[in-house]
């Protein structure tokens, strides 16, 4: 995943970039891709990523359609992946075809595309609320746009999970991988932002190297975590078709007397 991802990550900003683009400015749109990426990357790498695409979008504005076609078939590998893996995960008993992965992949940047649009205007209008009201923001409000990126995350995490796998899942095994996976995600941006920032220079030892490696060393991290949800997605589904949507509950309802029951009597 995470080769594919560093192939892949230039290729489908540059789409998502251009699609977007026809709704709003390309500056805009370019802007947009980018606090996107932040979500989810290390600074110098979305630095790389936002150079590289302002020098080609000044040495290319208007792409022919063969040109976004080639770019679009290049941003499909690590979506396509993803397909691949999660059909591995949860043991899918017909696997997808490599046309169909390529197709599901077109339409995961089909969803993309409308996400990040979403997450553009519920973002501005939350900032120009804020901006109106001056010092007298909403608590709610401030809290809505501190964890608009979370809610993203969550969003992303569970229509991949329910919607990839070439089988039935639970929306009950869904949301509690998509938390999970969401606040590992966030854990990690900040925790590796922390030590890359901090504990170690990467420059001094790799040189103009130095965005691509640690690329390579946060996009790891972040596959790790999204495995692990979706392992956890995969027993829960599992768990559910097996025992019904409430063994679970009432499993953990027995351990909890049985605990409580203990205490007391310790007590």
């Amino acid at each position: 995943m995470t080769y594919y991802f560093v192939f892949s990550i230039f290729p489908l900003s540059l789409l998502l970039t251009l699609l977007i683009g026809h709704f709003i400015d390309p500056v805009l749109a370019q802007e947009e891709v980018t606090n996107s990426l932040m979500l989810f990357l290390p600074h110098d790498a979305v630095a790389l990523i936002h150079q590289n695409l302002n020098y080609v979008l000044r040495q290319n504005p208007g792409f022919s359609i063969m040109a976004i076609l080639s770019v679009a078939w290049s941003s499909l590998g690590m979506l396509s992946e993803v397909t691949r893996v999660l059909d591995v995960i949860f043991d899918v008993p017909i696997p997808r075809t490599f046309i169909q992965q390529r197709l599901l992949a077109s339409v995961m940047i089909v969803v993309l595309t409308i996400l990040l649009f979403a997450l553009f205007i519920v973002g501005a209008v939350l900032h120009l609320v804020s901006v109106l009201l001056l010092n007298h923001a909403w608590f709610w409000l401030t809290i809505a746009i501190r964890t608009l990126p979370i809610g993203m995350n969550i969003v992303i995490f569970g229509l991949t999970l329910h919607e990839i796998p070439n089988c039935h899942v639970r929306w009950s095994a869904v949301f509690p991988a998509a938390i999970v996976g969401s606040l590992g995600w966030e854990t990690i941006r900040i925790g590796l932002g922390w030590y890359l920032g901090h504990a170690t220079r990467y420059s001094l030892i790799y040189g103009s190297l130095s965005a691509i490696i640690i690329l390579m060393l946060w996009v790891y991290a972040m596959a790790l975590i999204f495995l692990l949800s979706a392992e956890l997605c995969a027993q829960l589904n599992k768990w559910f078709d097996e025992f019904g949507d409430e063994s679970l509950v009432d499993t953990l309802s027995d351990k909890s007397e049985t605990v409580i029951s203990y205490t007391t009597s310790l007590s």
